[in-house]
C-alpha cells in the first residue's frame, strides 16, 4: 500500500470517529430531552388534572412506563462514554496522522502502530460515520458525482441517520402528545 493511500485511510478513520462522537453525543442529548419531556407530561397530568380523573392514573402509568423504557434502553447503551472513547481515539489517530508527514515509506512498524491505536478503543464507528466523512470531503471522494447524484447520496445518508438516531424518540413523543392532548 502506498503511503499516500495509508495517510488517507488514517485521516478518514479519524474523521469517521469524530463523526461517531458527534452522533453519539446527539443521541445522548435526544435521549435526555425525550425523558425530560415525558417527565414533564407526566407531572403536568397530575398537577393540572388535564385528563378526566378516571384517566389520570392510567395516563400517568403509561408515561412512567415510557420514561422507564427510554431510560433503560438508552442509558444501558452509555452513549456518552462510547462517544468520549471514540473522540479520544480520534485525537490519537489524528496525532499519528500528523507524524506520518515525517515518513516517506510505509513500513510494518507504522502499520502496527496504527493498528495498536485503533485497537486501543473498544468502540468502532458506524459505516454511516465514514460515509458522512466522505460526503463532507466531496472533492476528494466524490468529485466525479453529478450534483444530482451527490444530492441523493447526501439525502440517503442523512435520512438513514435521522431514522436510526431519532425515530424511537419521535414515536414515543408522538404517543405522549397524543395521550396528553387528545385524551
Amino acid at each position: 500500500m502506498p503511503i499516500e493511500k495509508f495517510k488517507t485511510d488514517v485521516w478518514t478513520t479519524a474523521g469517521a470517529r469524530f463523526n461517531a462522537h458527534r452522533r453519539l453525543r446527539n443521541k445522548q442529548n435526544a435521549s435526555i430531552f425525550c425523558i425530560s419531556l415525558l417527565s414533564l407530561f407526566n407531572i403536568s397530568i397530575v398537577i393540572f388534572e388535564i385528563l378526566p380523573t378516571k384517566y389520570n392514573d392510567n395516563a400517568s402509568l403509561l408515561f412512567s412506563v415510557f420514561i422507564i423504557m427510554v431510560s433503560l434502553l438508552e442509558f444501558s447503551k452509555d452513549y456518552a462514554t462510547k462517544g468520549e472513547r471514540l473522540h479520544v481515539n480520534a485525537m490519537a489517530i489524528n496525532d499519528f496522522n500528523k507524524n506520518l508527514t515525517l515518513h516517506q515509506n510505509l513500513d510494518q512498524a507504522l502499520l502496527d502502530e496504527y493498528q495498536r491505536i485503533k485497537n486501543s478503543c473498544a468502540e468502532n464507528h458506524e459505516p454511516y460515520d465514514m460515509e458522512l466523512f466522505r460526503i463532507q470531503h466531496r472533492k476528494i471522494f466524490y468529485n466525479e458525482d453529478s450534483d444530482y447524484s451527490f444530492w441523493w447520496r447526501i439525502s440517503s445518508v442523512r435520512t438513514n441517520n435521522i431514522v436510526r438516531t431519532y425515530l424511537i424518540y419521535g414515536i414515543l413523543l408522538t404517543c405522549a402528545v397524543g395521550i396528553f392532548f387528545f385524551q
